[in-house]
């Protein structure tokens, strides 16, 4: 279990790392989109959609896309994190727990609901709830997929759960700074 809390680490770090794109600028020539049903609601994300790979210190694909401005803001990432080579197949968090596998899936969405409060809802962990990503299709420049899980709350203090089905994304990938 500590293998994965510093897997899982190592995955914020990565994401952190890359070099993002600033949402709060126009971007009207999306890379990629990437769409879901949160909540039971179809979303769309076309702004400031990115794919990053990266290959050091571990192999990452991150995902981003966003949607809205302002207090209307909405954000969703989706990636994995392996110490083996990404390719095409199915990434699940609950079974990333055994110890044999050397990979984890990450989904996170976030929201403005208003213009100082943000809600930020993130892949399980403890694969209470599970996320799942398929990797559909995967070249040097493009990566093409599913994904779907219940999120929680990363708060610490609410028991608050988001729903997304019927994910799909199909974004161009650039080489993350390393």
């Amino acid at each position: 279990m500590k293998k994965l809390l510093l897997f899982s680490a190592c995955i914020m770090l990565a994401f952190a790392s890359c070099k993002k794109s600033d949402p709060t600028k126009s971007n009207t020539t999306a890379v990629g989109t990437i769409s879901a049903t949160i909540g039971g609601v179809n979303e769309t994300f076309t702004t400031s959609v990115v794919a990053e790979s990266a290959d050091t210190p571990s192999y990452t694909i991150a995902i981003s896309g966003f949607r809205g401005t302002g207090a209307t803001q909405e954000g969703i990432q989706i990636g994995i994190s392996s110490y083996k080579p990404i390719t095409t197949g199915t990434y699940t968090i609950s079974s990333a727990l055994s110890n044999d596998v050397v990979y984890t899936p990450f989904v996170g969405y976030y929201k403005n609901t208003s213009v100082s409060s943000l809600v930020t809802f993130g892949t399980d962990f403890s694969a209470v709830h599970i996320t799942t990503i398929i990797i559909t299709s995967l070249s040097s420049t493009n990566v093409q997929g599913t994904f779907s899980g219940v999120l929680i709350n990363e708060d610490g203090t609410s028991t608050d759960t988001q729903t997304i089905t019927d994910g799909k994304f199909d974004v161009n990938i650039t080489k993350a700074n390393q």
